[in-house]
């Protein structure tokens, strides 16, 4: 190979690997929604309820595609209240808000979590 093709090879394996890079960044990341559910708890409930996601919904409880922005079904536990949520597909989970509207817990609703990913 002549010093021109080497070159142009390199040059072609660092476009492939930076547009990989790139790619990834934009990867759905069922961590990243996990780890935003997870600093929800301790939280007020109500601090993530936003009118619309011109901000980006991935720290909120509606997903860009509850455009209606509602709860599956809420639920009265002891002195605290569960809200059910679907957030994308099959995806759905539920969060524990006590009486003084803090976040206690959340878990999930469905055995398959492929679903429950942000952007």
């Amino acid at each position: 190979m002549g010093k021109c093709s080497v070159e142009n090879a390199l040059k072609t394996i660092m476009g492939v690997a930076l547009l990989a890079t790139l790619l990834a960044g934009c990867a759905p990341s069922h961590s990243a929604w996990t780890g935003v559910r997870n600093a929800f708890v301790g939280t007020r409930f109500d601090a993530h309820l936003y009118d619309d996601c011109s901000r980006g919904c991935g720290d909120s409880y509606w997903s860009p595609v509850n455009k209606k922005k509602v709860y599956d079904q809420v639920v009265k536990e002891g002195d605290s209240q569960r809200y059910f949520v679907t957030w994308i597909r099959d995806c759905r989970y539920s969060v524990l808000v006590s009486g003084e509207g803090i976040i206690q817990s959340w878990r999930y609703e469905n055995e398959d979590r492929s679903s429950c990913y942000i952007f």
